[in-house]
């Protein structure tokens, strides 16, 4: 795991004023191990590595730049051996030491397409070819690792994070205010758009081709996540066991130890006991962020299962480290998380993880699992079986509307009065995100496309939250259950084979198949989802009155960009009516937002 950096240029000399080291140092945090980086006239590649694979080889320093081309890589190929070996062969000699050195080999001979077409991995790089003059980006399938760019006159910029991209001084970068309905809405502006004006993100399965002479590119998709192939429901236990199975060995591939996040729940406790079954090590690390409140902590459940594993694997040393958060310390962490969040921090559950990621690199680990994604496959959330029952007394297009804002819904109004903007409903109704999911409705059932609705977009600030709050602390962050193949084939399973309408059931086939190794008690767990201290606060007087703070400040965000009288109405309302929680978040994060990138000279709360 590391983080990339590049920029070219047609104007000479343009470079060495802007972009250099300093720069690149800003991505120091997801690549701590190394850093290094080319610069010339007219071009710069920079990379900031975490030593995963190939910890001393020399094969995966980077950038590579070998035969007129270079690589700069992020992210983990886990099937650069079986690369490898097809590689050597082919007459091509590969060390298969380093997924680095295999990738760089398998774009040299098989071409960019041809590559991409058999990778398995999380990742996101840039290859150019100087003699053609051609840059490739490419970004993974599901979107686990993050790829942004800009292009105006004079340059094109590429970084792991926008961050990089922002403070390159190659651009006065402003805010993207016209998107923000999209925050409010949603937490994150769906597609290709960012909270930065002129600041891109590359979406997942797709890659883009620069030429470098005419400045112009193209952006090609070359995987489809909506492309079903129905699966017939007779699934055996043994088939879904070779499918998950392979979730895990192939994410476990590593030189140095792992860990794993857990919450007490099925996601997390399938995924730590499949590693402890599957994986050589005799040491296991499990970290957990418990809460204060009694409602919402999960410890007893965490540490049922932790004494539940340890007789279960009595041969392995299973160690159990846990944090508790303070609500100063959400206070004191709310301006660094916006920092490494790059936009908007509409996850306040960013804390938990962020300072859990501290806790796993101060125990020495750099790898850790996460559960993400099983909802989205597995049928797992409220929102789906509250969408199932909604679906059936409602014409397409509510249903529609239900899938795209869900409880955001009744907040519309009140974003329409904040921005000034009466038309938001028209900007959503021409947006990629309301297409797509027209487009999706003539050939899938609603069930499918809330659920491939949620994984192209939804779940992109999920995932954008793990990347973010590990890498703070250079923690390499996995997520098994989205193997690509396996997300393919979850999507094809019937409805039935995931979701029982009436008992409500979710994540069938995970249960019953798991229900061969954990009890009753640990799978029939009502699911709590990640809550957090901190979403409690925002009941306080005392929280409203710092927002307010912000708020009321001449160079803030609502004060430029919305309309500060009806966002305090908004404020002052609710501290009487104890309503629309979820506004007053949004607000939160997009003021610390702005005031960690556009005005740091702003008051402190």
């Amino acid at each position: 795991m590391c983080g990339i950096l590049g920029c070219l240029t047609n104007k000479k000399n343009f470079l060495h004023k802007t972009l250099n080291k300093k720069v690149l140092n800003l991505l120091s945090n997801r690549g701590p191990d190394q850093t290094n980086h080319i610069n010339r006239d007219n071009f710069f590649f920079g990379h900031t590595r975490l030593s995963i694979i190939g910890l001393n080889e020399q094969t995966a320093q980077q950038p590579v730049f070998q035969d007129n081309k270079i690589l700069v890589f992020n992210g983990e190929i886990y099937n650069y051996k079986e690369i490898s070996k097809l590689l050597n062969s082919k007459g091509v000699r590969d060390s298969g030491k380093s997924d680095t050195e295999t990738l760089f080999k398998s774009l040299n001979y098989f071409g960019f397409e041809k590559t991409l077409s058999i990778l398995d991995g999380m990742f996101a790089f840039a290859y150019y070819d100087l003699k053609k003059k051609s840059l490739f980006l490419a970004r993974d399938r599901i979107g686990e690792k993050p790829l942004y760019f800009s292009k105006e006159k004079n340059f094109f910029i590429f970084s792991s994070e926008i961050k990089a991209i922002f403070k390159s001084n190659l651009k006065n970068f402003k805010p993207n205010s016209e998107m923000f309905h999209e925050i409010f809405l949603h937490g994150k502006i769906y597609g290709k758009h960012t909270a930065f004006k002129d600041i891109l993100e590359l979406e997942p399965g797709t890659f883009l081709n620069l030429n470098v002479k005419k400045n112009e590119y193209q952006i090609k998709k070359y995987w489809i996540l909506e492309d079903i192939k129905k699966i017939d429901s007779n699934i055996s236990k043994n088939l879904f066991e070779q499918k998950f199975n392979e979730c895990i060995t192939s994410r476990l591939t590593s030189d140095i130890p792992v860990g794993s996040l857990i919450s007490g729940g099925i996601d997390s406790s399938s995924l730590v006991y499949k590693i402890l079954e599957l994986n050589d090590s005799k040491t296991v690390n499990l970290f957990f962020a418990e809460n204060k409140n009694k409602n919402i902590n999960e410890m007893k459940n965490v540490k049922y299962f932790y004494r539940f594993i340890k007789k279960k694997f009595k041969n392995k040393n299973i160690n159990l480290y846990t944090l508790k958060k303070q609500i100063k310390d959400y206070w004191r962490d709310i301006e660094k998380v916006a920092y490494f969040n790059d936009e908007p921090c509409t996850y306040s559950n960013f804390h938990l993880v962020y300072s859990l990621s501290k806790l796993i690199k101060d125990n020495g680990i750099k790898v850790i699992f996460s559960g993400e994604g099983s909802d989205e496959i597995f049928h797992g959330y409220e929102r789906f079986v509250r969408a199932n029952q909604y679906f059936d007394s409602h014409d397409i297009n509510k249903n529609l509307q239900h899938i795209y804002y869900g409880n955001s819904i009744k907040n519309l109004e009140d974003i329409k009065k904040i921005t000034n903007d009466k038309f938001i409903e028209e900007k959503i109704q021409s947006s990629e995100a309301w297409i797509y999911l027209k487009k999706l409705s003539k050939n899938l059932k609603l069930n499918e496309v809330q659920t491939i609705f949620s994984q192209k977009f939804r779940m992109q600030s999920l995932l954008q939250r793990q990347d973010r709050a590990c890498m703070a602390f250079g923690v390499e962050s996995r997520a098994p259950f989205l193997k690509p193949s396996f997300v393919k084939w979850a999507n094809s399973l019937p409805l039935k084979l995931k979701y029982n309408k009436k008992q409500q059931k979710t994540k069938l086939i995970l249960k019953d198949y798991m229900s061969n190794f954990l009890n009753k008690k640990i799978i029939d767990r009502k699911k709590n989802g990640f809550e957090n201290d901190f979403d409690l606060e925002f009941k306080n007087k005392y929280t409203l009155d710092k927002i307010k703070l912000l708020v009321n400040n001449d160079n803030s965000f609502s004060a430029n960009f919305l309309n500060k009288k009806n966002i305090l109405k908004i404020l002052n309302n609710e501290h009487k009516k104890n309503h629309n929680l979820s506004m007053i978040k949004l607000i939160l994060s997009t003021e610390i937002w702005f005031k960690v990138f556009f005005n740091n000279n702003s008051k402190r709360i």
